[in-house]
């Protein structure tokens, strides 16, 4: 019913990308938040995840250059953050099936050079999946994760988000 997306406005040293809300048929188009990027929807439709962009005041193409992990709730129009602050440059955002986690690359931030982690909607803790690329997707079922391991190959292996490390 809607669609989410991201729009660049502005040039130079004013352009900014922001996330914008609308309908399929492209009317009532809403701002949802701004410097933001990389919308990813929950799997029952109610929430978008988003990150925000690491600096309000240099724009960057950088997919990476994000801070923070925030939730636009559908229904109510408010905007949460996720409790643990420390989290920072992801990108490829999916929500796993269920709800509970969330996949994203990290580039550079948080003590890691390049790996795919999920984060705990939960609780403030993430955890490694043990892949190697980008652009991690799940099968409808959950047990089985799909990513990027270049830009021209894929990878697909089973995955439990049960267990540590979940992907085998």
């Amino acid at each position: 019913k809607q669609i989410a997306f991201v729009a660049d406005t502005g040039e130079g040293r004013e352009r900014k990308r922001d996330l914008y809300l609308m309908n399929i048929n492209g009317s009532g188009r809403k701002l949802i938040s701004q410097h933001s990027r990389q919308p990813a929807w929950s799997p029952d439709g109610r929430y978008i995840a988003f990150v925000k962009s690491e600096s309000t005041r240099r724009f960057s193409m950088e997919s990476w250059a994000t801070k923070g992990l925030y939730f636009y709730d559908t229904t109510t129009g408010e905007i949460k953050t996720h409790p643990n602050n420390k989290i920072e440059h992801l990108y490829n955002l999916a929500y796993a099936p269920g709800g509970r986690y969330l996949t994203a690359t990290v580039l550079g931030g948080m003590g890691f050079r390049h790996t795919n982690i999920a984060v705990d909607l939960q609780s403030r803790n993430f955890f490694v999946l043990g892949i190697i690329g980008c652009r991690p997707e799940f099968t409808p079922d959950g047990s089985r994760i799909i990513w990027g391991r270049s830009d021209t190959e894929f990878q697909i292996a089973d995955i439990n988000l049960k267990r540590r490390p979940p992907v085998s």
